[in-house]
């Protein structure tokens, strides 16, 4: 039972592969135009975010960010367009590095209905060196990714988008997360527009998923 479950998710993700996602993203504050609750100064440069774009102080680190939570790592760096002179933001005027100040996860949390989804993000490396610039990414117990200098044609100094499509069996609520990974030495990735966007099934996807489903029923009712 377990191969011919793993063998319909399979044939359901390879035919969603093809299928635009549709429709607004789920998640808020994707491209971290937002800051934390509060506005409170920044760990490191003691900037609140509402100064970052015309202030002094041009990036710094917060203990989470609207929608985001700081799951592990010494803080969230929010850079803008004013403080690198590598790369401008993808989508609006902040954007986050995931090793400014060493290695960080964040996570947000998401409910999701039976069906089909894609995770898309927008990825930069910081340097050239595999070791310390990857990022892995994904929705807790639906799928993961890595990305890596390389990764769907990945340079320093410019914006790759990165995609993951999972499937929902049971709705219910989903932690979506991207953490550095690598040495933790200040050059690692940095990341924006970050969006989850629902997949309309084709016919022949709503039959697989209509098996994956009944065979899941007959499973819990084997094991019962």
């Amino acid at each position: 039972m377990a191969k011919s479950f793993s063998f319909f998710g399979a044939a359901l993700l390879a035919l969603l592969s093809a299928v635009p996602a549709s429709g607004a993203t789920l998640l808020v504050n994707g491209s971290f135009e937002s800051g934390p609750l509060g506005n409170p100064a920044g760990s490191v440069n003691g900037a609140t975010f509402d100064t970052l774009t015309t202030g002094s102080r041009s990036w710094d680190a917060y203990g989470s960010l609207d929608g985001w939570t700081l799951a592990s790592g010494p803080g969230i760096a929010v850079e803008t367009d004013r403080s690198n002179n590598k790369i401008d933001a993808q989508d609006g005027e902040h954007y986050v590095g995931l090793d400014v100040i060493g290695n960080a996860r964040i996570t947000q949390t998401v409910a999701l209905t039976v069906g089909a989804y894609t995770l898309n993000l927008w990825y930069s490396p910081n340097t050239n060196n595999a070791a310390t610039n990857g990022i892995d990414f994904g929705i807790t117990g639906l799928g993961s990714g890595v990305a890596t200098v390389g990764t769907m044609g990945a340079r320093r100094g410019e914006w790759s988008q990165i995609s993951l499509n999972v499937l929902v069996q049971v709705a219910g609520d989903y932690q979506v997360y991207v953490g550095a990974m690598g040495a933790s030495d200040g050059r690692g990735g940095y990341i924006d527009n970050i969006a989850l966007t629902p997949v309309p099934l084709p016919a022949a996807g709503l039959g697989l998923l209509g098996a994956l489903g009944l065979m899941a029923g007959l499973r819990r009712k084997r094991l019962a």
